[in-house]
């Protein structure tokens, strides 16, 4: 496992842990930072803690560690010396060999204990509290004596079997019986302490791991005599050894196949940590520069650091996810995304920093692709609305110009033929009718210009305080004396609208085209309504007339530009007015709706916004 998953691991374990090398602490977790007066920012020589009378153990520990606890005294920094039962097995932390060990506070029942009584209490105590079994071999008469609960480590039922090396032997697992032989031999043949691990299968076929440690007891010449050892059911580490290995073996194999790279940053004391993948995803090759904050911030891309400023976002939520670009040392740019939490220490404050980085180039290569697809896809469609705008622009011009033009042209051909020959009422007559078409064509021509400046959203829009209601009751009379039109117009005004933010041209052209469609289109004497209102932040216009209606397929396309209804297209028109009323109302943020049924009439109603702040929308 690498140093980061380690210390992660082991900073969550209860019992104290510490790692150490050559006789120097590497590391400590919280738990032994408690129980030796240590912090891990400044870890004293492994000496300085152990008892004197036990440093003789240390040197040995390099060869031959204690898997196994074996009782030590340890003399925390300020405190009195603490009884601990001592483990350790090897390791490689940070990229050198390394010991693991275990220390498990004992100095509570040590204290009470003043005499070899006591101390094997304590020990037969211990030995019961982790289920460990005792063990006596004579090497001479070959004598053999279990504990109870060594028995049921081997299989047994105790008592169900006589105590002997044959007896032990015979239920080691067969891949294992020949090394803990050679182990065995060695202990006796060396006059060694020893420690080892092997599977006994039970006769149930269940397969079970014992950790055996122990020592070599001599004669007073010297020669060995007796083996003593201690046994311990490692089943459950074991199986959480292997569980961690397969874990951790996913987590490779996930990251190898999604091409992710870790990183981890100590914030307390600024050492960072990048795997291989990570270094690749920077554009270095793996151990090729040091790893780090500075290293990484100087190869964002420039426009995105803003992007990557995340300390805040950390210390307050402890999450991050950005999206953001890296410059590689050969000046190409590639597209990460960095996901990332903070831990922090008991107090709060932010202790480390781990995260994932993911290649996302690829992806953001495929938005940009579908982006400028959609763009192209855009002004496509564009260029066709435009040419079948042109198309319909065209065909509407030559229907609809071509009648005023002949009337202006047949009346200036009478008046020059037969000037002298008409009544000076028929000349007015025919000099009126001139004057009408021509009123006609330029509305036709500004109604097509303003079209064209909406549907191109050039519309000057200028908004301004005025007074509404009065531009209501105006536009009533106007409208009628522009169409000819006698048909009665009733305005009805509620609430008060005198201030009116907006722009007076475009509502005058709103209400304009409104009210001179319904005064075409209503029977003759029938009131057309025009009703002006407060409502909720917006000020509403509807104008309603009891004309023929328009059918509702006729609806879904009222607003298109030259669009005539079936019952409107007897009338003279472009198809304009409509149009330019919505592009109007569209840039005073506002809309425009219709309500028609066929036989009952139409009411088209315009809301827009009360306040010049609503009017802030960009048009164009």
């Amino acid at each position: 496992m690498d140093a980061v998953t380690t210390r992660l691991t082991l900073n969550a374990v209860a019992c104290a842990v510490v790692i150490f090398a050559d006789e120097r602490l590497l590391f400590c977790n919280p738990a032994a930072e408690r129980l030796l007066g240590c912090h891990a920012a400044a870890l004293p020589p492994l000496r300085a803690i152990i008892h004197p009378d036990f440093q003789p153990l240390i040197p040995v520990w390099q060869t031959m560690p204690p898997a196994e606890p074996v009782a030590i005294i340890l003399q925390p920094a300020g405190g009195a010396p603490l009884w601990v039962d001592f483990s350790a097995v090897p390791v490689e932390f940070e990229g050198q060999p390394a010991l693991l060990a275990t220390i498990i506070d004992r100095s509570a029942a040590r204290q009470t204990e003043s005499a070899l009584r006591q101390r094997e209490a304590h020990l037969r105590l211990a030995i019961e509290a982790a289920c460990a079994g005792v063990w006596d071999m004579n090497l001479l008469t070959g004598q053999t004596t279990w504990s109870d609960e060594d028995y049921r480590l081997l299989g047994y039922v105790p008592g169900s079997v006589q105590p002997s090396f044959d007896n032990w032997l015979r239920v080691i697992h067969p891949d294992d019986r020949d090394t803990v032989l050679h182990m065995h031999h060695m202990t006796a043949a060396q006059k060694s302490r020893f420690s080892y691990e092997y599977r006994v299968v039970w006769p149930d076929g269940s397969i079970h791991w014992v950790h055996d440690l122990g020592e070599t007891l001599c004669d007073p010449a010297g020669n060995p005599e007796r083996i003593i050892g201690l046994a311990l059911d490692i089943t459950e580490r074991k199986r959480a050894e292997e569980a961690l290995r397969v874990s951790e073996w996913r987590l490779k194999l996930a990251l190898t196949a999604a091409n992710a790279g870790t990183w981890f940053w100590d914030v307390t004391r600024n050492i960072t940590y990048w795997s291989d993948e990570n270094f690749r995803l920077m554009g270095y090759e793996p151990g090729s520069c040091v790893p780090g904050y500075e290293t990484w911030i100087a190869h964002v891309f420039p426009e995105d650091l803003a992007v990557v400023t995340v300390t805040n976002v950390l210390v307050e939520t402890g999450l991050m996810r950005s999206e953001y670009r890296v410059v590689w040392p050969d000046g190409s740019v590639h597209w990460v995304l960095d996901l990332g939490k903070t831990l922090f220490d008991a107090e709060g404050h932010p202790e480390s920093v781990m995260g994932i980085k993911l290649d996302i180039t690829e992806r953001k290569q495929m938005e940009a692709a579908l982006l400028e697809q959609a763009r192209l896809r855009a002004e496509l469609q564009r260029e066709q609305e435009l040419g079948l705008l042109k198309t319909r622009l065209m065909e509407r011009i030559s229907h609809e110009f071509r009648t005023p033009i002949t009337i202006i042209a047949t009346s200036t051909e009478l008046l020059d033929r037969y000037f002298d020959r008409l009544t000076a009422e028929k000349r007015r007559e025919h000099l009126n009718q001139i004057w009408d078409e021509i009123a006609h064509l330029k509305r036709m021509m500004d109604d097509l210009a303003n079209a064209l400046q909406g549907s191109f959203h050039l519309l000057d829009f200028s908004p301004a305080a005025f007074n509404l209601e009065a531009l209501c009751y105006e536009l009533a009379a106007r409208t009628r004396q522009a169409t000819g039109i006698n048909t009665p117009v009733q305005v009805q005004v509620e609430g008060d609208l005198k201030q009116f933010v907006g722009d007076r041209q475009r509502v005058e052209t709103i209400l304009s085209n409104l009210l001179a469609n319904a005064l075409k289109y209503s029977p003759e004497g029938v009131p057309v309504r025009l009703l002006a209102r407060r409502d909720a932040g917006s000020v509403v216009l509807a104008v309603s007339d009891r004309g023929a209606g328009i059918s509702l397929e006729d609806q879904q396309h009222i607003f298109e530009p030259f669009f005539r209804s079936a019952s409107s297209r007897q009338t003279p028109g472009l198809g304009l007015g409509l149009r330019i009323a919505q592009d109007a109302a569209a840039a005073h943020g506002g809309t425009i709706t219709v309500e028609s049924a066929v036989g009952q009439g139409t009411t088209f109603t315009v809301r827009l916004p009360l306040q010049a702040a609503a009017l802030a929308k960009e048009f164009g």
